[in-house]
């Protein structure tokens, strides 16, 4: 029989050996199993469920004994009912059986996974193709295929649709999910409204659309109709009425609304099926009434351009039945000039819009007409000589167009343009543009010559050439092949530019001593005229930058003392915290109750400060308690960056308690078979039972080992001897 002795930590003693002898006696009773009830499982992969039980059997006389089933405990069961068989064996061959049935089957639908319910904006008259994704898993059958109606990718008509999903797995368990799509149109037509457009008044009040014999009046009927309008869903928007705004109010506008003179903002307005509405603007700008009154027989009237201009042009009208307006404008000729002659100025065309009848005198002031001009009227299909001077007046059946017509050749007029001052672009100065122009009564064609003195810059009215700094007088001189003007104009090159300086980014440096960091940089200029040029910077690079930050600012200066500054800031930091350096993990055996004192040596070092101080708890040379125990180390340097380091002091115990056992004895059978230790009535079993519960152990932390079961060897098999024990 062995004894053995443990402590708090488990650790055990040297076992004692005492000798019993024991007289053997038969055993025939088998051991008696206990296996788990009947289980029903739920599968959980295709070939059935794994199933982990627990059986065990205990002998009269071995105690516990192995317990062999089949199948055995975490087999994977199939579906169905499986017979499990246990079977234990004593040491005296004494064998025992029992069953249990572990049932597994299927009665877990799939998981259906769905989209959430979508609102998707409808792309045509159909409604809207809508994609999404649905899917099922199994427990046993794991990825399964989920139908849905309608399916991915159908045609959702406008409105809301109820997608069904419906998924079933091996074992004929289905389920079934839904999920809606709402198709919607809330986007309005796209309206194009016609062009906008400008009229002459219709009236003295403005403009309208219901005028049959004015041009202008259908231009605004044919304005107000227009515009078109397309939708995505709906091929045939509804035209609405347009409106516009008028005397601060929104009216609907049709052919009898009267737009007053200047621009009236037009909204053409389109709604769809879905009530959606589009609109878009344009405008009409009703002109002021143009021309001179007519409304008074023989009275003559001024006429004036399409600009409301006075024209030098009077008409009178021997009968007025409607009232108009009179106008003059220049025209294209309907016919060459006479032989020998041409057109000394513009040919006008006069005209009314009153209702009259001839005969009409028609007058043109006769200022600016030499006596070697001629005044024209066109008339029946030729042209007509009128008086000349002091003023040109004809009776005519129907207005027509007049001219004046010269045969004198005039000498064309020069204009060189204003003088320019421009910024030299380069050491050659910079490249300047000549805008001459030159006109001629006559309508030759003119030829244009610029000059510098004796040198010759082009053949233009407008050339480009390159001019250096400094002062250019320049010539145009403008020839209609018979005669020519000259005119004068200065080009001033100057250079006012300073030059560009590229200086670095701002830079953030880390120090490198207490006091700051050494910072080189490149810093260059360059002058459009002198090219590269030299520039300064304070502090210099190179320089030892402190602490903080500093500003360098930069210099450069061209040949004309145009000056340039630049500035960049250098920052100096100190974000690096101290090296920190612990000892490794540390173990160490328990020398007492306590636990066990370490020692240990813990040291930092930052680039600035140079070696601090760190701070370490637990201390070093502190008592540590059993197990494991973190020390944390900070180190700090003057800028206030920090790092933190730790190891762990693990105190262990790993010697066991000395055990002393009892003597041996000998004592007689207290039955058949050999003596137990509890037969109250018995001083050989009484000798056998304070055997058991002697012996004693001593341990170095714990006070008060726990004493332990004591073992022996039976029948070839280490066993608890108790005082049951035989």
């Amino acid at each position: 029989m062995t004894a053995r002795a443990f402590d708090a930590a488990l650790n055990a003693s040297t076992a004692a050996t005492i000798e019993v002898t024991i007289e053997n006696a038969p055993d025939t009773t088998p051991p008696v199993i206990t296996v788990p009830p009947n289980a029903s499982l739920e599968a959980t992969v295709p070939t059935g469920a794994v199933f982990t039980y627990t059986a065990s059997a205990v002998d009269a006389i071995d105690g516990n004994v192995a317990v062999g089933c089949t199948p055995v405990s975490g087999s994977t069961f199939p579906f169905g009912a499986t017979t499990v068989a246990c079977t234990a064996t004593d040491s005296h061959a004494n064998v025992s059986t029992s069953t249990f049935t572990v049932t597994v089957s299927d009665t877990t639908a799939p998981v259906i996974t769905l989209p959430a319910n979508a609102t998707v904006e409808a792309t045509g008259p159909t409604g809207a193709a809508f994609t999404y994704t649905a899917s099922a898993v199994d427990a046993v059958d794991g990825s399964l295929v989920a139908t849905c109606t309608p399916a991915s990718g159908s045609t959702f008509p406008l409105g809301a649709t109820t997608v069904s999903c419906t998924a079933s797995d091996a074992h004929g368990n289905t389920r079934a999910a839904s999920f809606s799509v709402i198709v919607v149109d809330t986007l309005a037509p796209s309206v194009t409204p016609p062009a906008s457009i400008t009229v002459a008044a219709t009236e003295v009040n403005g403009a309208c659309g219901n005028i049959p014999a004015s041009t202008a009046s259908q231009r605004v009927g044919a304005f107000l109709a227009g515009g078109t309008a397309v939708d995505l869903r709906d091929a045939s928007p509804v035209r609405l009425i347009p409106q516009a705004s008028l005397n601060a109010r929104v009216i609907d506008a049709s052919a009898d609304t009267m737009f007053p003179v200047g621009t009236t903002n037009v909204v053409f307005r389109f709604r769809d099926a879905s009530g959606n509405i589009g609109s878009a603007a344009s405008a009409i700008t009703v002109l002021p009434p143009v021309g001179g009154v007519v409304d008074t027989p023989n009275t003559p009237v001024a006429a004036t351009n399409a600009e409301n201009v006075p024209q030098a042009i009077t008409a009178s009208f021997a009968t007025v039945t409607q009232p108009g307006l009179l106008t003059a404008e220049v025209m294209a000729a309907p016919a060459p000039p006479p032989a020998g002659f041409k057109f000394a100025g513009s040919v006008v065309d006069i005209a009314t819009t009153a209702l009259v009848a001839p005969p009409i005198e028609v007058c043109l002031d006769g200022v600016g007409v030499t006596a070697q001009d001629r005044v024209l009227h066109y008339e029946a299909g030729a042209w007509v000589d009128v008086p000349s001077l002091p003023e040109i007046c004809a009776t005519v059946a129907s207005l027509s167009p007049f001219a004046v017509i010269t045969a004198a050749n005039h000498a064309p007029t020069a204009n060189a343009g204003t003088p320019q001052t421009v910024e030299a672009t380069s050491a050659a100065g910079t490249s300047v543009t000549l805008t001459g122009r030159g006109t001629d009564l006559d309508g030759d064609t003119l030829s244009f010559r610029w000059t510098e003195r004796a040198t010759e810059i082009g053949n233009a009215a407008t050339v480009t050439a390159m001019f250096p700094i400094g002062s250019h007088l320049l010539t145009l001189t403008v020839s209609d092949g018979q005669l020519s003007s000259v005119s004068a104009t200065f080009v001033t090159v100057r250079d006012k530019t300073a030059p560009a300086i590229t200086v670095p980014a701002n830079a953030s440096v880390e120090a490198t001593s207490p006091a700051g960091a050494v910072f080189t940089y490149t810093a260059s200029a360059a002058d459009v005229v002198d090219g590269t040029v030299v520039a300064t910077c304070t502090p210099a690079s190179g320089s030892f930058f402190p602490s903080g930050t500093t500003t360098v600012t930069c210099t450069a200066r061209d040949a004309r003392a145009n000056v340039a500054t630049k500035t960049f800031t250098v920052t100096v930091t100190d974000t690096t915290a101290p090296v920190l350096t612990v000892p490794p993990n540390a173990t160490v055996e328990a020398t007492g109750p306590t636990g066990a004192p370490f020692t240990y040596a813990a040291s930092a070092a930052d680039t600035l400060d140079g070696p601090v101080t760190p701070s370490c708890a637990p201390a070093s040379g502190s008592t540590f308690a059993l197990g494991a125990t973190t020390v944390t180390c900070t180190a700090s340097d003057a800028h206030g960056n920090t790092r933190t380091a730790s190891f762990n002091v693990i105190v262990v115990d790993t010697l066991a308690p000395s055990v002393t056992p009892p003597a041996a004895i000998t004592v007689a059978a207290t039955e058949v078979n050999g003596a137990r230790g509890n037969v109250p009535a018995s001083a050989a079993s009484e000798r056998v039972g304070a055997f058991l519960a002697g012996g004693t152990a001593v341990d170095l932390r714990d006070a008060a080992p726990v004493r332990m079961v004591p073992q022996a060897s039976v029948n070839a098999a280490v066993i608890d001897a108790t005082a049951d024990t035989l």
